[in-house]
């Protein structure tokens, strides 16, 4: 019997003789191809496609707990004034124009002092005092969670009861004060002598009155200092007394109405130039940027998630991976069957003659490519014997077994199918269940005829059961006899032998089996063998003086 040579076999030197004088086979080294861009960049695209939907429900999972927190988080609203710095000339000045007076002016240390001063706790404390903000319920201390609660419980010795309620009282007031001073802001407006002041309150009329009542304490404040500093000097007069006073009233009566008047404040070096009004929106939390975040989170984690899982997973995930990490020629890709989307996958058993039943199937057409690279190596190759081998049970190699016998058996060339999975013959319970013939009785007794074994499934396949009905296998039943190699040998005279082997992690059988054949392929499940099982497998079918031809990977729904 004369072999095909496959292109892009293992890179080993596999040539042997059979047993059974089934001729010498020899393997072509395999180079496996150069990775470029476009191969990486399809290969992220297709682990950010094979891990969306965890993806996708990750970012749902961020912008649910960001909408919980915009429910719960109470919202702030945020009011600004505007502040300019300008001198005044000095009273004498003022009332004497003859006179030489150098004009004020400030520099930018001044200014930036300001700042300080606006939000100095002198001049915010004010404003917390004169409206009562202690009281407030907005800057009153949080009740206490439950640590604090359990604690309360526990009996302490009796103490100075009146000392600690004013302890209690201060320590609240405080925590208010510092509540309410968290939210000022005030910042100058690039290198000019105008400031912006922003207060932030649970409700717009609040925000916009804080903030008039702060700009209008610190206007208050200015105008005490220069009335002060006049007083040192020989500009007060009697009648300046009485403005600076109507100044000091309308000043702390706007801090308590929290609306900025239209007066001129003579003694002060600061104007308003902008009151605040009542904001129309919230300012915290901000709905657009906390979602947007949220979504940015999830995938800049989401993301680095997949890349340290990948880069830890071995798992074939496709041909180039196979290429590129055993150096092995992967012979086809099956894809999906059964239907459904990627979203919404339908898995169902994949029928034993699909290729016929489906001709015009993606499968169909990837076992008939399967079917040329078989047969274009040598245009003389009589026939071929071929085993289909797989690490582990469920990769699909029973499904690409049977439909590759039916479909070399519509080139016309007479085939043969045999189950030789004694443990788990799936073929056997499909085509023959009530076989009283089988291949464990053939290789137990050496005078028995192989033909009478033999089951029509069409006109050019015949199907040979690897158990009958009501016998066991025999556990000393040796696949690698000389007595299976002279079956195979007669078997093989005209035709096309195809046989299902059992999985390598369940037996020894397929090695010796796979030595007295062409030689065989190696099926794996994409996303379900890893990198390694596969290379143990060649491995093992190297040690074992077996020609693989190359991988045919499949998808999980294949059995």
């Amino acid at each position: 019997m004369k072999h095909q040579r496959l292109p892009g076999r293992m890179d080993a030197q596999l040539g042997r003789g059979s047993a059974a004088g089934l001729g010498s086979v020899e393997a072509r080294a395999f180079e496996p191809e150069a990775e470029d861009a476009g191969t990486g960049v399809a290969e992220k695209v297709a682990v950010l496609r094979r891990h969306a939907r965890p993806l996708v429900l990750w970012i749902l999972v961020c912008l649910g707990i960001s909408s919980v927190y915009l429910y719960d988080t109470t919202p702030e609203f945020l009011a600004t004034t505007k502040i300019v710095l300008q001198p005044r000339q000095s009273f004498a000045a003022a009332m004497d124009p003859s006179a030489t007076v150098a004009e004020p002016t400030l520099d930018s240390a001044q200014a930036e002092s300001q700042v300080e001063v606006i939000q100095s706790e002198r001049n915010l404390r004010f404003v917390f005092d004169t409206l009562g903000l202690a009281n407030d319920p907005d800057y009153m201390p949080a009740k206490p969670g439950l640590a604090r609660r359990v604690l309360s419980l526990i009996p302490f010795p009796p103490g100075n009861t009146a000392l600690s309620q004013d302890k209690q009282v201060s320590v609240s007031t405080e925590l208010a004060y510092n509540a309410f001073s968290n939210n000022v802001s005030v910042r100058r407006l690039g290198q000019s002598y105008a400031f912006e002041l922003s207060f932030r309150a649970q409700s717009p009329a609040k925000a916009a009155r804080l903030a008039n009542a702060i700009t209008a304490a610190y206007i208050r404040d200015q105008v005490l200092f220069n009335s002060a500093s006049k007083q040192r000097g020989p500009e007060i007069l009697e009648g300046r007394i009485s403005d600076i006073k109507t100044e000091l009233d309308v000043a702390t009566q706007s801090v308590k109405d929290g609306i900025i008047p239209d007066f001129e404040f003579s003694d002060s070096d600061a104007r308003i130039v902008g009151s605040a009004l009542p904001p129309l929106t919230k300012a915290y939390p901000q709905t657009k940027l906390t979602l947007l975040w949220a979504i940015v989170f999830a995938l800049i984690s989401g993301v680095g998630v997949i890349a340290v899982r990948e880069s830890l997973d071995r798992t074939i995930r496709g041909p180039e991976q196979v290429r590129r990490s055993l150096g092995m020629y992967c012979l086809a890709a099956f894809p999906r069957v059964g239907g459904g989307s990627y979203w919404r996958r339908s898995p169902k058993k994949i029928s034993y003659r699909i290729a016929l039943d489906s001709p015009n199937s993606d499968f169909a057409q990837t076992l008939r490519n399967l079917r040329t690279l078989i047969f274009s190596a040598d245009d003389a190759a009589s026939h071929v014997s071929i085993g289909i081998v797989s690490c582990m049970p469920g990769e699909g190699r029973t499904t690409v077994a049977s439909n590759l016998a039916f479909l070399l058996a519509t080139c016309g060339d007479p085939v043969i199918l045999i189950d030789a999975d004694f443990r788990n013959p799936a073929l056997t319970r499909e085509f023959a269940p009530d076989a009283t013939l089988s291949l464990t009785e053939i290789l137990g007794d050496s005078h028995g005829d192989v033909n009478r074994a033999e089951l029509p499934l069409t006109e050019n396949l015949v199907f040979i059961p690897a158990v009958s009905v009501g016998s066991a296998r025999d556990p000393n039943l040796f696949t690698g006899s000389r007595r299976m190699a002279q079956t195979l040998e007669s078997l093989s005279s005209a035709r096309h032998i195809v046989v299902d082997l059992p999985p390598l992690n369940a037996s020894s059988d397929a090695p010796a089996i796979g030595r007295l054949l062409g030689g065989v392929i190696l099926v794996a499940a994409i996303n379900h063998t890893s990198v390694d099982q596969l290379s143990q497998a060649a491995r093992a079918m190297n040690a074992s003086d077996v020609r693989v031809f190359g991988i045919v990977l499949n998808e999980p729904t294949i059995r």
